[in-house]
């Protein structure tokens, strides 16, 4: 039986990754292609800055708050102020840029401070286990962006800026509601405290996050450094986002059964990896056929099988090397993981690097699928001598 909260936390983050889908999916259809890929050029800036400050503080939030319970609002003061500290610097840095408008950079500015205050309530909902609040709050957010965006259709405001805007009052309906729910700033508690030495506790935790930023999202960021069509940046978004989604459904098929990853005897781990393979194919070609058929409706151009191909093979190489990595915390071996992992990552930028500029979107997704390809190889040599094959029948 499938607890109550891993139901809500799936789908809370199936919700959460299906949302900014489903938005470019309207923009696209009452504006342009091209319009879409205007915002995302502004979604690239500031969603960096908010990812290098985010980077790990929930995971380490999480941490310090059970390691001390009692003491969960000084520690939860001091984490969002840091963060909040360390946002002044992106601030600064969009001020200075010399990209977008006034209003785009303030509604960035903005945003970038919502999403701050947001993530320190992703760490106390995680730590409290309020995914059932949690989703129910997310999906009214999504509900206030959708509605403006319909209204938005009808008065031509849907322009980047518009959509900067609409983003932003997503954002305040969670603060608020969050806050109603913890009380986040009723407690908050002001304090002094070490900036070097807070960021220095941070560090393990900061690159786990940055090594997953290139690990998943550095082709899209090149693509946006080396490609200036806006019609093009928009395709490879909804590709990006369309590859993302796979993964998000295929982590969660393995989330359900966890206990199962990491409680079954290693002789049959291999029986098990089989048998997410199998679901995951399956789920993985049902999405993308579909995807083919209804795309020239949605977004104004059809995707090519090649495209498809290639990101059939990134989900496929993650749904079998995701397990690799269950059984290697499970070894307590996640040093050598992060290694793989960076080094893929980097191979994803030396290839980003060499194919975007010629090949455009394919060469993007070529890098991601070698990058993932690599991760698959790696983990299967370093993991096979840990596992056998028996049936789980037996």
């Amino acid at each position: 039986m499938i607890k109550q909260n891993t139901i809500y936390s799936i789908a809370r983050s199936l919700l959460g990754s299906f949302q900014f889908f489903f938005m470019s999916v309207m923009v696209i259809y009452y504006t342009s292609l091209a319009n879409w890929g205007a915002f995302i050029s502004i979604y690239l800036v500031w969603s960096i800055c908010v990812l290098l400050i985010n980077s790990g503080t929930k995971e380490f939030l999480v941490k310090s708050v059970s390691q001390s319970p009692a003491h969960i609002w000084p520690v939860v003061s001091h984490n969002t102020t840091l963060r909040l500290l360390l946002s002044l610097v992106s601030v600064a840095i969009i001020v200075a840029f010399p990209f977008g408008s006034l209003t785009e950079k303030a509604a960035m500015v903005v945003v970038i401070l919502f999403r701050v205050l947001t993530s320190t309530f992703e760490g106390i909902i995680v730590y409290e286990k309020a995914f059932k609040q949690s989703f129910f709050i997310e999906l009214l957010s999504f509900v206030v962006i959708v509605v403006l965006i319909v209204t938005g259709s009808y008065t031509d405001a849907l322009l980047p800026d518009h959509i900067l805007a609409f983003i932003i009052a997503g954002d305040l309906v969670k603060i608020i509601c969050y806050e109603w729910l913890f009380g986040l700033f009723k407690h908050y508690v002001v304090q002094s405290f070490s900036i070097a030495q807070s960021i220095k506790q941070m560090l393990p935790f900061l690159g786990v996050g940055i090594i997953g930023f290139v690990m998943n999202k550095a082709d899209l960021y090149l693509f946006g450094l080396f490609i200036t069509n806006k019609e093009l940046i928009g395709q490879y978004h909804i590709l990006n986002t369309l590859s993302n989604l796979l993964i998000v459904v295929i982590s969660s098929l393995i989330v359900v059964r966890n206990k199962a990853v990491f409680r079954v005897s290693l002789d049959k781990f291999k029986a098990i990896q089989l048998v997410y393979f199998k679901y995951s194919a399956g789920l993985i070609l049902l999405g993308l056929s579909s995807f083919y058929l209804v795309s020239p409706m949605l977004f104004q151009y059809k995707v090519t099988l090649i495209q498809l191909l290639f990101i059939a093979l990134t989900a496929l190489a993650f749904s079998r090397y995701i397990l690799y990595i269950h059984l290697q915390m499970r070894l307590d071996n996640m040093k050598t993981v992060n290694k793989i992992l960076a080094i893929a990552g980097l191979v994803n930028v030396v290839a980003g690097v060499l194919l975007i500029p010629y090949l455009q979107v394919e060469g993007a997704l070529i890098s991601v699928t070698i990058s993932n390809g690599i991760v698959l190889m790696v983990l299967h040599q370093v993991s096979g001598k840990h596992i056998g094959y028996q049936s789980l029948n037996k």
